[in-house]
């Protein structure tokens, strides 16, 4: 697929329709690491937060393509959003560089995956941030994800052909055309916070 001159921005990528397309396109093309580890930061996820099962990670049956996400029926994410102006949000975007950011704690039980997947947070670019973000090139997006405790026997997360292991607090990106996912196989939750900004 050939991208249109007219597509230049994160906005017009979003909007048309086209995204998984281009970046299984740029996914050929790519060559070296398919991820980063850039940071180990001390973190600790606040205590109480009200953990629900995200629509497209288990709740939504229609959301299930088999013949895009093969698999999608045993994803499941329990995820709280903290926007931009928390304190963790803000601490963590500071020693990001990042100007705004919401993260994203997810909660996986044991016995569930997350299918490999790019993101496009629509909802965050467009929605939120749409005046903002609009002449955002794709490469400008920022995107981490931190892992607060150490990896557990039956924790795997991976970034294209990729699997990783890390230590608590590890902080990694990825390019935004990069698919990744994980799964818990183990026998406790697992934790993440994904970081997504500009």
């Amino acid at each position: 697929m050939k991208q249109s001159e007219e597509m230049v921005t994160w906005h017009d990528y979003i909007k048309s329709g086209q995204i998984d397309s281009i970046a299984e396109d740029l996914r050929k093309k790519h060559t070296g690491p398919c991820y980063s580890l850039v940071d180990n930061i001390d973190i600790e996820i606040p205590k109480n937060l009200d953990f629900k099962v995200h629509e497209f990670w288990g709740l939504k049956k229609d959301n299930i393509d088999p013949a895009k996400f093969p698999g999608l029926d045993g994803s499941e994410l329990a995820t709280v959003v903290l926007r931009n102006d928390h304190l963790l949000t803000r601490q963590i975007a500071d020693k990001l560089g990042i100007q705004k950011a919401h993260l994203r704690i997810t909660r996986q039980r044991p016995g569930k995956i997350s299918v490999f997947h790019v993101d496009i947070n629509h909802g965050f670019y467009i929605k939120q941030y749409g005046d903002e973000t609009k002449h955002l090139l794709p490469g400008e997006t920022k995107k981490y994800i931190i892992f607060p405790e150490d990896q557990r026997s039956g924790e795997f997360f991976g970034f294209g052909k990729e699997s990783i292991t890390w230590k608590a607090g590890d902080v990694f990106t990825w390019p935004w055309y990069m698919d990744h996912g994980g799964a818990n196989s183990g026998y406790e939750y697992r934790y993440a916070i994904v970081v997504m900004g500009f």
